[in-house]
């Protein structure tokens, strides 16, 4: 998380105490990071413009109430744009008596008038609580009460888009309400699942460690989470229950640390249960070679095949995983696999994570059936001896027989930590004659805790073994640091170029020997969070020597840019591995414009392959900070144009309005169109076609406007969208074919490979609608020289879309096994790329087919891989499969939910559109499911629908669909329904 820190710039006490703030927010074991203008914002004449895109991008606003702060302008202005954006505000008060706006009165505050650490630990617990759900529960509740409070001073124009935007905020209130339920409804009877909140009890370390043994052990819930603080005794506790069940019959144990966001996924979760198995007979092994099939699909094959064995997972620093806003995984199909892992008959599979940060749970909450334990406290004190002496075998630092009282003074020092115990370790482990250090025995160390507060001791302890290091190994140590991910020791020494590399070597042992660095199994050294943020905060600048915090991150990211492949050699993401740590340690190291072109180096790669999302975050981070506004706009755009992909269309529309406040007036209408354009998009894929509409059309005429007849394109594009949502395919074909005029013409001007891909993807539509319309000929016509666009350019995500065409026209003229052949083909592509609407196309697809053959096994893979993760009122074709599977199954109570659900989202959809031919017609297949199960309504109210669809349109392509949609439910009491879906 990230705080705006908003205080009086020319008042003395107030200037003071921000400065104070970032610095304390800037240390290990505070939950945000500071946003502080004078360091963060851009040194540009934009000023006005910046502050608020700075505010909209923090998670909170702190809000510093000094003597003057009420007559600040720019204070008040922070404040309203922190409402305005919905932000969390905490005042912090540092006096009593001040008079204030109503609205400041009313706010939470914490009091920093007398002990300002005091004050800043309450601080760190009211931000704590904002991750809760309460706490975000707590936070739109008045965002949704600042937005209705602004009706009645908009005018009409804005009062509907305001009122949409209240309906949206409502809709996420209710999300957060059934999360905070359902964490409620946890099971609570020992010994099931029991999800904690964040702060649980303190539980004493041994009962917890035989709790958690018992749970690996015993049938009872296939996930245990150990939570608790840094230097706890995570990883020794998990390490020490793998070596408990190591002896058991048939178990194959694995242990995986996770280095960062992407270092565990599904697809390693699957390999290692591969492992695990015997050798797959021939069927199941057809299965599992399968390309079109997803990972936690996959998952759930190989539990099947695991038999007797058991497979346990160890999957340690689990917080790196996880979203730091949210609490929740990054890689969303790990989280699909958990949820395959959960959902298994035998346990068969155990995972045992440790992490410091409790995860929160997806829509599916396998967190329901996760064993949790939390530790904050550590060894008792008797195995916190024997540790301390573990270290010292031959007794050369006093650790194998301490006196007891110095053991017990550590041990209440420390809370028994077994950090803290390799730290102690560290320290005496250092050599007197080329270290000054005042800690050489236990008993100094004992007597310099003694005025050091118990939750502080680690810090202290850690903070006292780095500075006691010779200046050379100091360097390795913060070198290593650097790189924030595993290198090898060729990468350190690349840093200390005056070092040779052998003492390079020679430092790292040793060093990992004081429990500083730690090394993998593939020899690559690293230095565990959060030492590597100590270890960088130790650096103190010399005069003539470019060895500050700054510089040495920069170092690192330039030796990723020596690492980075040659263009013809990049082939997939893990070729990008060296750019993606070079554009953190930018970012980091604050070089915000060269992280942006790099990012925009590898976006091309990343857009041909359909993963632009890899990126997401670190465009946010780079949102607001970069120096010109023609750059601010591009990653704006981008970033609107990777949550349409991922569906995350309030934050595709938020990022499109920001990239538009950055315009002037009259200025850039290229670029004004773009996102006119992007805009259009988020719009069309919400269903409101009328403001979809709008957008394009304003785009288009500013193209003819200023004669940029290229431009024209994309805006046709998305017109004839427009038009086919409501029917009127002839004006879709006209606006389609003007789009690809404008694309050949742009050809003809250049082969770039952006302008055969904008080509391709409008002669796909033009091909698609030809289809529709049932012009199979000139459909074929089209999609071949579409595709051979996409040959040429090599667009995994074009080719993708041209089978989805060329299998939905197989499919409007009954060739359903070349339209497998084609969804097939596609979803090798489309599992690839990682797109869910792409997936959704290909499953529907292979759901016709499989029911239409009779192939019921097929068909509930399909179907249920079609409706994962569907939105109301959207791909509601989906949910219609659903129905007819389960009518088809013999289970009529779920197929009349199905059918239900179906037609009161489809009638929805109709009422906000009367030109919805598509809402129509499943609301008609609705009727046709609920009357077979129940005699009625009579068909007569599918009949109806099925007219009204076919008075908007009657193409031979659309109808088709409905006509094979309906067939699907083999009874021939439908026939009257059939006849008028196709509109006789």
């Amino acid at each position: 998380m990230r705080a705006f820190i908003s205080y009086v710039d020319d008042n003395k006490e107030s200037t003071e105490f921000a400065r104070w703030l970032v610095d304390a927010l800037a240390k290990p074991g505070s939950p945000v990071t500071s946003w502080f203008a004078p360091h963060d914002l851009v040194p540009v004449n934009t000023f006005e413009k910046r502050l608020p895109r700075a505010v909209s991008i923090c998670h909170l606003l702190l809000f510093v109430r000094a003597e003057h702060t009420p007559e600040s302008n720019a204070c008040m202005d922070e404040l309203h744009y922190a409402r305005e954006y919905g932000k969390p505000i905490i005042t912090l008060r540092l006096g009593n008596g001040f008079k204030y706006h109503p609205l400041v009165d009313r706010l939470p505050s914490v009091d920093f008038t007398g002990n300002r650490e005091q004050g800043l630990r309450d601080l760190f617990r009211r931000i704590e609580s904002l991750r809760r759900p309460e706490g975000q529960i707590a936070q739109l509740q008045e965002h949704l009460r600042v937005k209705r409070d602004s009706f009645r001073r908009l005018p009409p124009s804005e009062l509907a888009i305001a009122k949409e935007e209240a309906a949206a905020l409502e809709a996420r209130l209710r999300e957060l309400y059934a999360e905070a339920q359902v964490a409620a409804e946890a099971p609570v009877p020992a010994p099931t699942a029991l999800v904690l909140p964040r702060g649980g009890a303190a539980i004493a370390d041994q009962e917890g460690a035989a709790a958690v043994l018992e749970e690996v052990r015993a049938d009872r819930v296939p996930i245990v989470l150990v939570v608790g603080p840094e230097g706890i005794g995570k990883t020794r506790l998990v390490k020490g229950v793998l070596e408990q069940v190591s002896h058991a019959h048939r178990v194959r144990l694995e242990y995986r640390q996770a280095y960062g966001p992407h270092s565990f996924t599904a697809h390693d979760l699957a390999k290692l249960l591969e492992k695990a198995i015997e050798p797959p007979r021939a069927p199941a092994k057809v299965q599992l070679e399968r390309t079109d099939i997803s990972t936690s699909r996959k998952l759930e094959l190989l539990l099947e095949l695991i038999q007797d064995k058991q497979l346990i997972v160890v999957l340690d620093s689990y917080e790196v995983l996880l979203d730091a806003t949210t609490g929740k995984l990054m890689d969303a199909e790990l989280d699909e696999a958990l949820e395959a892992i959960s959902r298994q008959r035998r346990m068969a599979v155990k995972i045992l994570i440790a992490t410091r940060e409790q995860p929160f749970a997806r829509p599916r909450r396998w967190l329901t059936r996760t064993f949790v334990r939390r530790f904050d406290k550590g060894l008792p004190p008797e195995e916190f001896k024997k540790l301390l002496a573990s270290f010292d075998p031959h007794d050369a630092f006093g650790l194998l027989d301490p006196p007891d009282d110095e053991v017990d003074a550590l041990y209440e020092r420390t809370g028994g930590r077994p950090r803290a115990a390799e730290v102690v370790h560290g320290i005496l482990e250092g050599s007197p004659e080329s270290e000054h250090s005042s800690l050489t025995t236990l008993t100094d160390i004992v007597a310099a805790l003694a005025n050091v507060a118990p939750d502080d001791a680690l810090d202290f302890l850690t903070g006292h073994l780095i500075g006691g290091l010779t200046p050379e190994a100091r360097r390795v140590l913060q070198a290593v640091s650097a790189f924030g991910t595993p290198v090898d020791a060729e990468a350190v020494a690349f840093m200390l170029p005056s070092e040779k590399a052998k003492q390079v070597e020679q430092s790292l042992k040793r060093l990992q020997a004081r429990h500083l660095v730690r090394r993998t199994a593939n020899n690559l050294y690293y230095v565990q969070p959060p030492d590597d943020d100590r270890a960088l905060e130790s650096v103190q600048p010399v005069a003539d020597d470019e060895w500050d915090r700054r510089s040495i991150v920069l170092r690192a990211a330039s030796y990723f840019a020596l690492q980075r492949r040659h263009e013809d050699e990049v082939r997939e993401l893990g070729d990008l591995t060296a750019e993606f740590n070079e554009i953190d340690l930018l970012i980091q190291a604050g070089e915000f414009d060269a992280a942006f072109r790099a990012v925009e180096n590898v976006d091309d790669h990343l857009d041909n392959w359909g993963c632009r999302w890899v990126l997401r975050r670190q465009r946010e981070q780079l949102s607001g900070v970069l120096h010109d506004d023609l750059s601010e706009i591009v990653n704006l755009q981008a970033l609107s144009e990777i949550a349409l992909r991922g569906d995350d269309l309030p934050a595709a529309e938020a990022f499109c309005r920001q990239a538009i406040s950055y315009l002037d007036v009259d200025g850039e209408p290229a670029v004004r169109a773009k996102l006119y354009v992007s805009l259009g998009a988020v719009l069309q894929r919400r269903d409101e076609m009328a403001k979809a509409e709008f957008f394009y059309r304003k785009a288009l005429g500013l193209a003819r406007k200023y004669r940029q007849w290229e431009a024209e394109a994309v805006p046709l594009a998305g017109l004839a969208e427009c038009h086919r949502h409501r029917g009127r395919l002839n004006e879709a074909v006209d606006c389609l074919e003007q789009a690809a005029d404008r694309a050949r013409a742009r050809l003809e001007q250049g082969s770039t490979r952006d302008a055969r891909r904008q080509l391709a993807d409008v002669v796909l539509k033009l091909g698609t609608r030809y289809a529709e319309l049932g012009d199979f000929d000139r459909a074929k016509t089209a999609l071949d020289e579409a595709g051979a666009h996409a040959r040429d350019i090599d667009s995994w995500a074009t080719r993708c879309w041209h089978q989805v065409a060329l299998a939905n026209l197989e499919l409007w003229q009954g060739r359903l096994r070349q339209a497998r052949t084609h969804a097939q083909n596609g979803l090798e592509q489309a599992l690839l790329l990682g797109q869910l609407p792409l997936q959704r196309e290909m499953y529907t697809i292979l759901a016709i087919c499989s029911l239409a053959d009779d192939e019921m096994p097929d068909a509930v893979d399909h179907v249920y891989q079609a409706t994962r993760d569907r939105l109301p009122g959207r791909a509601l074709i989906t949910l219609a499969l659903d129905g007819v599977l389960e009518y088809r199954r013999g289970s009529p109570w779920t197929a009349q939910r199905r059918f239900r659900q179906l037609r009161l989202e489809a009638a929805v959809r109709s009422r906000k559109d009367n030109r919805d031919f598509g809402a129509f017609d499943m609301e008609g297949l609705a009727r046709c499911g609920e009357h077979l199960l129940r005699d009625e309504p009579p068909l007569d109210a599918a009949i109806t629908l099925f007219r009204q669809a076919r008075q908007v349109t009657c193409a031979p392509g659309i109808t088709q669909l409905i006509v094979q949609l309906l067939t699907l439910f083999n009874d021939a009491r439908l026939q009257p329904a059939i006849m008028a879906a196709s509109g006789r």
